[in-house]
């Protein structure tokens, strides 16, 4: 309660209730949001992993530099 200063345990005695629609949609957000980060958790365990150093993308092993 912002005028008393004060944290109310139970919001019914001060009379704030959510309804049933405001609360699954809170539950949807949170379960969208969810599954977005494990999508890019797989795409990123899924990326191919880096050349390593010195060797030239796109070259396969054995062949000269271009240039």
């Amino acid at each position: 309660d912002v005028m008393k200063g004060k944290v109310e345990e139970d919001m019914t005695k001060i009379n704030v209730l959510d309804s049933l629609r405001v609360k699954e949609q809170v539950i949807k957000g949170a379960t969208d949001a969810a599954v977005a980060i494990m999508r890019i958790d797989d795409m990123i365990a899924a990326a191919p992993s880096k050349q390593p150093q010195g060797q030239e993308q796109g070259m396969p092993q054995g062949y000269p530099p271009m240039g």
